[in-house]
């Protein structure tokens, strides 16, 4: 407990009056003079033990005061608040679910039958394309002639029925088994009665091989589209005369091939197809720009779903690949990106009804989204009903499609390296019960510091004026993000008063009006903004630092505020991230957790304070008008030598039980009680004693009415030297010498 003129109340003023005994019950008078050269001496230092005048051994005081090298006082409280973690200024990246539609796209056509190159698609024999009425045998002549009329050869095209064509040609390879030698065969391909084409085979000899294109369309994307369908090809042939090289034969059709042949829809045995298509999953701006290649979000949790697949076509699809090359695992190169696979007992049948799915946990992942769009990739690839199970016709045409809807949900992000847009979020814990707000008052929302030691302080002492007073906040900050404070310190006397710390007009430590200005309440009415601070945090990128921001008397009202004494001080805030949209990281959890110093040094100004303070003292043991025993006179001789630069005027009021005044030491008139503070040096300490002394002269009245003092009330003018700015120092002290002259009127039986 602050106790400094506690002891000069005893000391100066009471210390004469328990000193004196009453005698028993004489039966005469006896009238006696004391002289008591020397009744107390006492040395109070300033700060120290149970005889300072401020006990730092007390509970309330034992943590309050620090003392600097030079013997300077600090009464300071130093408090952690325990903030709630700012993981909201992360940011919060809600996508938008992505339906895609990859469609199969241009149908390639190769293979016209299952028979291979050296197969027989359809053919034409000697007869059937000489006319010559004989079948000559190897070595017989045979005369030049030509086909009288084309021969028409249906093709056995087991893998086609109809197609309808876009663009590229067909290669017809035949071989001549004739027996002779052909100078020209001329050939025309036909759909059904249509001819679509014609080619010529030069010096086609006998028993040999030879392929021509057929160009189906020029001028692809120009001329209209192909339909084939019951397809045939009719020939003619020229021959010179010449000897069998074999016995008659035939002209074969080996092979029919599609060479980059390309249709919108076909009827087909299809081989197995592949198709690709890309999309891309936008991601807001509004919380989080990726603006270089390095930037990501790294997910704590969240999904990405592949759902509602389904395959319009009449293929089944074997294998989908679904690939996210910016979306990556552990350790993040691009070989770990995300791939979704639908394949094997997750293949899609054709033209399915139940829709299929896979869903894929994403903590952990980092999506790396340049221009704020996450891409993806789909692969296909179709059954090949040529050679599998089921070989059957299949109708295909190019808007065929399959589809899907891929969503990113249920995302918490743990880190983020990028632009992070401005961002403002509670420093205090949000109490859900009074809404959206930060309230003073509310006791789960509040960090509170009460200053216990101060409360003694703030009771008794009015006027005293700490010049250099400060607030200390030391805070560590994981986060390179710069950011800016605005907060509530409310203060509350212990008369119940309340105050607000603010920023110095031009300080920039005052605050505009912004949209969250207003969550900041007492007893939920938004607090003033001109009774609110704000200060920057700017972190050095190392968690570990320890950064310091001090509100002082420049840039604050601090001196004002700490000068009526709280003895509880409230604090709420909230924190503005990255005004300027710079590059930078946060990650979670985000802590920001302030150590708050109040410093009070012992620098200040006492013109016109006072000290008050009650003490219970029973003076009924000492006799009254009354009795047949009396203090007939008395007075107090008391000199002090005084280091410590304050200055003392008392005044000493005796109440009885119901704190009704009986008298006041000294009367009106009389000398007061005085003690000069100690001179100062230029920076306000003590330069060494003051030395004085004064003597008071009790009444008949005042000493008649002592044994009905039950409460000693001291009221004690404060004044530091000069009336200017002192410091005062754990040793400085102050020296009490007393004595007194007594008048005793004793009765003796």
């Amino acid at each position: 407990m602050y106790k400094p003129y506690n002891y000069l109340i005893c000391a100066c003023a009471l210390l004469f009056l328990i000193q004196c005994e009453t005698p028993g019950d004489p039966n005469f008078t006896l009238s006696q003079r004391i002289d008591t050269p020397l009744i107390a001496e006492a040395n109070f230092q300033f700060l120290g033990g149970k005889n300072a005048l401020i006990d730092t051994t007390s509970e309330d005081l034992q943590n309050l005061f620090s003392v600097a090298e030079d013997g300077f006082i600090t009464l300071s409280k130093q408090e952690t608040l325990e903030l709630d973690d700012l993981d909201d200024a992360l940011p919060d990246i809600q996508v938008s679910p992505v339906q895609f539609e990859a469609e199969v796209g241009e149908i390639e056509l190769n293979d016209f039958s299952s028979q291979d190159e050296n197969g027989n698609l359809g053919e034409a024999d000697f007869s059937q394309l000489t006319d010559l009425g004989i079948t000559p045998q190897q070595g017989d002549p045979i005369p030049g002639a030509q086909t009288p009329s084309p021969v028409q050869i249906p093709l056995d095209t087991d893998f086609f029925e109809s197609a309808t064509i876009k663009r590229g040609g067909i290669n017809i390879t035949l071989r001549n088994e004739l027996g002779f030698n052909i100078d020209i065969l001329s050939l025309e391909f036909f759909s059904g009665s249509t001819s679509v084409g014609t080619v010529q085979y030069n010096q086609f000899s006998h028993n040999t091989t030879q392929s021509e294109l057929i160009v189906l369309i020029e001028n692809p994307g120009i001329d209209p589209e192909l339909f084939l369908s019951d397809i045939s090809v009719e020939v003619e042939i020229e021959w010179s005369g010449q000897t069998m090289q074999d016995d008659a034969g035939s002209l074969i059709v080996n092979d029919i091939r599609g060479v980059d042949l390309f249709a919108s829809e076909v009827v087909v045995q299809v081989p197995q197809q592949e198709f690709e298509q890309s999309g891309t999953i936008q991601i807001p701006e509004d919380e989080f720009r990726f603006e270089q290649p390095g930037h990501f979000v790294q997910m704590k949790s969240g999904t990405l779903s592949v759902e509602e697949v389904f395959n319009f076509t009449d293929v089944d699809i074997d294998r989908l690949v679904i690939s996210f090359p910016g979306i990556l695992f552990p350790p993040y190169s691009p070989s770990d990106s995300l791939v979704i696979s639908f394949e094997g007992a997750n293949s899609i049948s054709r033209n399915n009804s139940l829709a299929v799915s896979q869903t894929i946990d994403l903590a952990g992942t980092r999506i790396f989204g340049s221009g704020n769009s996450a891409d993806f990739n789909i692969y296909a690839e179709t059954e090949d009903t040529q050679t599998g199970t089921g070989g059957d016709l299949r109708t295909i045409r190019e808007d065929d499609f399959i589809s899907a809807v891929v969503e990113i949900h249920d995302i918490a992000t743990s880190e983020a390296f990028g632009i992070i847009t401005r961002r403002t979020v509670f420093l205090n814990y949000d109490d859900p019960s009074n809404g959206e707000i930060l309230d003073l008052l509310n006791e789960e929302e509040a960090e509170i510091i009460e200053i216990d030691g101060i409360k003694n302080l703030s009771e008794k002492v009015d006027g005293l004026e700490f010049t250099n007073s400060n607030i200390e906040i030391q805070y560590a900050i994981n986060t390179d993000l710069p950011a800016t404070v605005t907060a509530a310190f409310m203060g509350t006397d212990v008369s119940g008063n309340r105050f607000f710390l603010s920023g110095a007009p031009g300080s920039g430590l005052e605050v505009s009006e912004t949209e969250f200005t207003d969550r900041l309440t007492v007893d939920e009415i938004p607090i003033p903004v001109e009774d609110l601070i704000q200060f920057d945090v700017n972190p050095t990128g190392d968690p570990d630092d320890l950064i310091t921001f001090l509100f002082n008397r420049d840039n604050s009202t601090i001196v004002e505020f700490l000068n009526q004494l709280p003895v509880e001080i409230r604090f709420i805030g909230f924190a503005t991230f990255n005004e300027d949209e710079v590059e930078g990281t946060l990650q979670s959890p985000i802590r920001l957790d302030p150590a708050v110093s109040v410093n009070i040094p012992l620098s200040l100004r006492a013109e016109n304070a006072t000290f008050v303070d009650t003490t219970s003292q029973d003076l009924g043991n000492l006799p009254g008008p009354d009795d047949d025993s009396s203090i007939e006179e008395g007075s107090l001789f008391i000199q002090y030598s005084n280091s410590i630069p304050l200055g003392f005027n008392l005044q000493l009021e005796l109440l009885d039980e119901n704190f009704e005044l009986i008298t006041s030491i000294p009367l009106g008139g009389q000398e007061i009680i005085e003690f000069d503070p100690a001179p100062i040096d230029g920076t306000g300490y003590s330069l060494g004693s003051a030395e004085n002394s004064t003597m008071i002269t009790l009444s008949r009245a005042q000493l008649d009415q002592l044994n009905r003092t039950r409460e000693v009330r001291l009221s004690a003018g404060l004044l530091s030297s000069d009336g200017g700015k002192v410091r005062i120092r754990d040793i400085d002290d102050i020296t009490i010498r007393i004595s007194g002259r007594f008048k005793l009127n004793r009765i003796i039986n």
